[in-house]
């Protein structure tokens, strides 16, 4: 007896969630073998209308013949699915539904074996990619609008040097410490950073900080996994240099240094540089910073100038951080520099770097001798004393406020990019770093002008401290010549004790505390010298560094003492103006007589340093003597140089 149970193909499936009101039955299994009869029933020849409509399957005009679908790319066809229903008879029962499927473009493309063409249109793709595509078309207008102007400028450029009119000289005479030639950097560089590279004059000497300075740096975070994988180049990069370059130059190093060293003078002992290569990873190119096995790009270093604007960068795809990517970095931009330009490059291991140049040819001697390294401010503390002296940027003349730790700066910037970085492609993610590089830098020319105005601020403060140095060392100095005023008292009277007692007969015990007594003024006079060193008037007023110790000793206290006898001698004149009666001006005179003597014994210690500085005086140090002041009150009043101060700095002109 056969099974009551209906087939499972007939068996209806109810959704779950809607009771019996939505039935479906089950599609069938085996739909390639539908299709090739489907296929087969089509080759036949056609039908009246009549026949068409009829068969449900022939309801549609768009079914396509074995003959059209040759004609007509299998992509551009549509899915087109013929069905016909049977509504339900009652509440419950199953509801059969005949499904007739139509030939459509992708299963009649896969029965045949066909292969469609690439898609093209990138708004077929992601978001992503759309606005990949969208970013390069707009650089590379801007290249080409860039090159156009580029063209403009180099036409019209040669008439206006024609029309040029030279600047008349001007009315009062400059002295010129050196000449300056006149050039022009390349147009990226201007573009980039107009306050470094916008101007026309070169040639400043290194010693006075030279024309451009840059910082270069190298970061490790910013890798790229060897599993991400590759894609075809779509991008060519503004900011980074060709690997091709940065080959060449470390291929270049390479074969530099099988020959043998250079005998050059080196103002740091080669054993502080020793001691500074050590100390510091970036100096040693064999140190993996990266595991190589899980990375094939290891970092980045960037080039920036001093106002910490991205200038160039490089990829690192070694272990270590090698001297080829610095040198190519710095390579680069002398390439695009005037041939008279001076460069100072900061660098965390700039003393190393400069040590490995002059003792290889790695670069040509017109760059070496166009060149100068220092050390980031921040770095230069692990930096062994000696190599401080010579290349730590606040120490050394001529850098200013430029402490090359910028690049730090530059890369909190580039953070969020790291974990994108990874798993990117090679060529997406120079595509990423390079746009970054190029918002920023757009950010911060269009920021420099605020950034000039707050480091101008920040400069003038210092310089007017430093212009005010000797208003400083006044007041230190002031107890200095208390204590130096203490000393000459306690010696006069040391003197006349020692007068007294040699006349008479004394015992032992009083000579003998005599001897103490002027042992320890002898080294109260010596403390008194080395508080006067410790005040680094050299340091504090830079002027007087070429002039004897002595004489600047006696010429500052002269000039402290002066504006301390105008002070006195001023409250003395203006006593003697003021209206009072009798009485009080019998009380004035006797303060004034009271006073007198200290006034007096402080203008014979002027005049007597007057006198020691007339001895000492070297007419090559220009500096103008001072002159003495009356010993009386009425000829002091009238005397027109007790208004002047002392002179502590060298004079351009003629002596008066």
């Amino acid at each position: 007896m056969s099974d009551p149970r209906p087939t499972r193909s007939s068996q209806a499936i109810t959704t779950k969630g809607l009771g019996q009101h939505f039935t479906r039955p089950r599609k069938p299994r085996n739909k390639k073998r539908k299709l090739h009869d489907l296929l087969a029933a089509s080759s036949e020849p056609k039908q009246s209308p009549s026949t068409k409509a009829a068969s449900p399957i022939l309801q549609s005009d768009e079914l396509l013949q074995p003959d059209e679908l040759l004609e007509v790319p299998p992509m551009e066809l549509e899915d087109m699915i013929v069905m016909s229903d049977v509504e339900d008879v009652s509440h419950g029962a199953t509801t059969q539904r005949v499904c007739t499927i139509c030939p459509t473009a992708r299963s009649i493309a896969a029965c045949a074996g066909w292969k469609g063409g690439t898609v093209r249109d990138p708004f077929r793709r992601g978001l992503s990619q759309a606005a990949q595509w969208y970013n390069i078309l707009q650089v590379e207008v801007e290249k080409r609008v860039d090159g156009i102007i580029q063209q403009c400028r180099l036409i019209v450029k040669p008439a206006i040097e024609l029309l040029a009119v030279p600047p008349s000289s001007p009315f009062f005479p400059t002295v010129q410490q050196h000449s300056l030639s006149q050039g022009s950097c390349a147009e990226i560089l201007v573009q980039r950073c107009p306050a470094c590279f916008g101007g026309t004059l070169f040639g400043r000497p290194l010693d006075e900080g030279g024309d451009i300075h840059v910082a270069t740096h190298g970061n490790f975070h910013h890798r790229h996994r060897r599993s991400a994988g590759d894609c075809p180049p779509f991008y060519e990069p503004t900011y980074f240099i060709p690997k091709a370059q940065v080959d060449a130059i470390g291929r270049h190093i390479t074969c530099a240094r099988q020959h043998p060293s250079k005998l050059s003078q080196s103002t740091v002992p080669d054993e502080a540089i020793d001691q500074c290569e050590s100390s510091y990873e970036a100096t040693d190119s064999q140190k993996q910073k990266t595991a190589m096995d899980n990375f094939d790009d290891t970092g980045v270093m960037a080039l920036i100038c001093r106002h910490d604007i991205p200038l160039f960068f490089t990829n690192i795809d070694t272990p270590g951080e090698q001297q080829k990517y610095s040198v190519a970095l710095i390579s680069h931009i002398f390439s695009l520099l005037p041939h008279q330009a001076n460069l100072v490059v900061l660098y965390d291991v700039g003393c190393v770097l400069a040590c490995s140049l002059s003792q290889f040819n790695i670069l040509d001697q017109q760059i070496m001798s166009q060149l100068r390294f220092a050390t980031t401010a921040m770095h230069a503390y692990g930096h062994e004393w000696a190599c401080q002296l010579v290349y730590n940027p606040h120490i050394t003349s001529g850098l200013g406020l430029s402490d090359g730790e910028g690049t730090e700066r530059l890369w909190s910037r580039f953070i969020k990019l790291i974990g994108i970085e990874w798993v990117s492609s090679c060529q997406r993610r120079i595509w990423l770093l390079d746009r970054q590089a190029d918002a920023i830098g757009y950010k911060m020319w269009r920021e420099l002008g605020d950034w000039l105005r707050c480091r101008l601020q920040k400069g003038i403060g210092e310089q007017g401290s430093t212009a005010y140095a000797p208003a400083r060392v006044k007041k230190e100095l002031n107890n200095v010549l208390a204590l130096q005023a203490d000393l000459d008292s306690s010696s006069r009277v040391l003197q006349l004790a020692r007068a007294t007692i040699e006349k008479g007969n004394m015992s032992s015990g009083v000579l003998d505390a005599l001897a103490s007594l002027e042992r320890s003024h002898a080294r109260l006079v010596m403390k008194t010298e080395a508080l006067y060193s410790s005040l680094n008037v050299h340091d504090r007023i830079p002027e007087l560094k070429d002039i004897s110790l002595e004489f600047v000793q006696i010429l500052l206290m002269a000039r402290d003492l002066k504006i301390n006898i105008r002070k006195r001698a001023v409250g003395s004149f203006f006593e003697w103006d003021k209206p009072l009666g009798t009485k009080l001006h019998q009380q004035t005179r006797k303060a004034i007589t009271k006073r007198q003597p200290a006034l007096m014994a402080a203008i014979r210690k002027y005049n007597s340093y007057c006198k020691q500085l007339s001895q000492l005086d070297n007419p090559t140090w220009a500096i103008p003597l001072p002159a003495a002041l009356p010993t009386t009150l009425v000829d002091l009043r009238n005397d027109v140089t007790l208004m002047q101060d002392v002179w502590i700095t060298p004079s351009t002109g003629d002596i008066p």
